[in-house]
């Protein structure tokens, strides 16, 4: 008998069939108390107890953010359907499936942190429907947080207003506080809070890396997934985030917080980067010395990470949906590479091309975002391998979307992880829905055991660094020898700190 109904710290609560009615959806589930009026830029503060039954039948809020504009890329991809959702900052919700029978059958659990460079996206988008995951023995949660200036804005009057001296990563401190939660409740949901695996991607892999590197969580999670990531460039100290966020209210006329806490957040959500526009997402996590005690690519070269197994990739054309934001000269790429790879960075100028019209696309677009993801995660598995005794694997997934020409596109790894085609707008057709089947095995193995081999699946072997390899996601998945070039060696080299 599935759970329909079960008792949280919180109160009772009660969940909706899905479309299979062997698993159970909770949706919409509040883990901490609205983060607004005087609470705007303040630590979560876990959920009171509520009276009578929650009836989390239906999904939460979106955090309040700026929508890729339709006609563009990810509007069409991921974003939708997203006008049809409310927008508030009361938007710290999570949403679990569960095939559970009983609240002692102890199954592995699995936490996914949605992506969108910090200022987009929500935690029940189309594309991270749980249900076919959790059909597989495991009970699926996906949670929100605060996004753009809500989640990761600093100043220097919320350092003076914290007793800790702390400004910025709210959306972190949200993310931790959403783990706690389930660590305290997700065995009235029939799971085993000693058997989780975060997992995230794009800017959810990066906050999966900065769990991994935060001692404030070390053994809440036995294992991490990082999809179409994890970002290893250097990330801004806290006050070099608080001079930032400064100057970004005091160009909108804000001069202080109690100012800014005025601010109607449908207005205020506009002030931060538009990714969409090529925009850098600037208002970001920043290292506070606490729940990122140090740079991520720091952590990851000095063996400071936890000793967890982990699962890491990304995609053969990450760049190639990001087109439309192409707008670099040459002169531009330059002044950016001048310092981009430390004492690499002059070699590095030396073997790629951008004087051109045609070599500064090109650039952009195989040589710029799609060759650091794939640096970013050799790095990541060279350094782990060597620093932690459990096990790294990675992936790299080279099937071609059809529909369009993007090919396997940053993020679109999501569709065949969560087994969610139908959900999306692409014909795909028979080896695709093959292909989704084979990949959310393998996560499922990896949640389940640390490893994600199992049955008649290609055989996966970990991450070696004296032979390199991946596991190519295809319609014929098999390992790879790890594909390289001077340019991608160079940038590897740097990530690793060598």
């Amino acid at each position: 008998m599935a759970i329909r109904e079960t008792d949280v710290l919180c109160g009772h609560i009660r969940g909706i069939a899905a479309g299979n009615p062997a698993v159970t959806a909770f949706k919409g589930i509040p883990y901490a108390e609205a983060p607004t009026g005087n609470n705007r830029w303040r630590p979560p503060i876990p959920k009171k107890p509520w009276s009578g039954t929650f009836d989390a039948v239906r999904f939460g809020n979106i955090c309040p953010q700026v929508i890729p504009q339709p006609g563009t890329f990810y509007h069409k991809e991921f974003f939708s359907y997203q006008h049809l959702e409310t927008h508030h900052e009361d938007c710290l919700q999570l949403n679990i499936w569960t095939p559970a029978d009983s609240k002692s059958d102890n199954l592995p659990v699995l936490v996914f942190i949605h992506g969108g460079g910090f200022q987009t996206n929500y935690s029940f988008a189309p594309q991270f429907d749980g249900e076919l995951m959790a059909a597989q023995g495991i009970v699926v949660v996906t949670i929100n947080y605060r996004l753009g200036l809500f989640g990761f804005l600093a100043h220097p009057d919320l350092r003076d207003e914290s007793p800790h001296g702390l400004a910025g990563n709210y959306g972190l401190q949200d993310q931790i506080l959403a783990l706690r939660w389930v660590r305290e409740n997700i065995a009235s949901f029939g799971g085993n809070p000693e058997q989780i695996t975060i997992s995230g991607g794009s800017a959810g892999a990066s906050s999966v890396l900065m769990l991994s590197a935060c001692p404030l969580v070390k053994g809440w999670f036995q294992g991490a997934i990082m999809q179409s990531g994890p970002l290893l460039e250097r990330n801004f100290s806290q006050s070099e985030a608080e001079n930032m966020g400064k100057a970004l209210l005091e160009r909108y006329g804000l001069y202080s917080i109690e100012d800014a806490r005025k601010v109607d957040a449908s207005i205020l959500c506009q002030y931060g980067p538009d990714l969409d526009r090529g925009e850098s997402p600037f208002i970001q996590p920043c290292i506070d010395g606490v729940i990122l005690p140090e740079g991520v690519r720091d952590s990851l070269q000095n063996g400071h990470l936890h000793d967890i197994c982990y699962m890491v990739g990304c995609t053969n054309k990450e760049a190639w949906s990001m087109r439309n934001r192409f707008h670099a000269t040459s002169e531009e790429i330059a002044h950016k590479l001048e310092h981009a790879y430390g004492h690499y960075s002059e070699a590095y100028q030396r073997v790629v091309k951008y004087s051109t019209d045609e070599e500064i696309y090109d650039f952009q677009l195989n040589h710029g975002f799609t060759e650091d993801m794939l640096a970013y995660c050799a790095a990541f598995c060279r350094m782990q391998s060597l620093h932690g005794r459990s096990p790294v694997y990675f992936y790299r997934l080279e099937r071609e979307l059809p529909g369009d020409d993007a090919g396997a596109f940053h993020a679109s790894e999501h569709w065949y992880v969560f087994r969610t085609l139908d959900h999306c707008w692409r014909p795909f057709d028979g080896s695709d829905y093959q292909l989704a089947k084979a990949v959310s095995n393998y996560w499922a193995n990896f949640i389940k055991n640390g490893d994600p081999n199992g049955g008649t699946l290609p055989v996966w072997t970990p991450y070696d660094r004296t032979s390199p390899a991946y596991m190519a996601l295809d319609v014929q998945s098999h390992m790879q020898p790890q594909v390289t070039n001077e340019a991608v060696d160079l940038r590897v080299k740097y990530y690793c700190g060598e």
